[in-house]
């Protein structure tokens, strides 16, 4: 039996129940600027890392495939995930 891929909001809420959804949205934003801004941010990503476990920190890398994934709908083109 195949899994389910879990979404991008189910990430986020199961992260939210132990840091508030709010903070590990805000984390999330501030994360993937960190991570496309090819180093020069990377002092502040670790400052963000260092406030979750191992595990939750591979959880917001999975949050961000499967926001990447979400947004590309069918293949026809990018889908507003959060809302139009």
């Amino acid at each position: 039996m195949k899994k389910k891929h879990e979404s991008f909001s189910e990430i986020i809420e199961q992260l939210g129940r132990k840091h508030s959804v709010q903070a590990v949205f805000s984390d999330f934003l501030t994360l993937c600027i960190c991570a496309f801004s090819f180093g020069t941010k990377e002092e502040e990503y670790h400052k963000i890392m260092r406030k979750y476990e191992k595990p939750e920190a591979y959880r917001i890398s999975e949050a961000l495939g499967a926001l990447t994934i979400e947004m590309t709908g069918d293949g026809t083109g990018l889908v507003d995930v959060l809302g139009e």
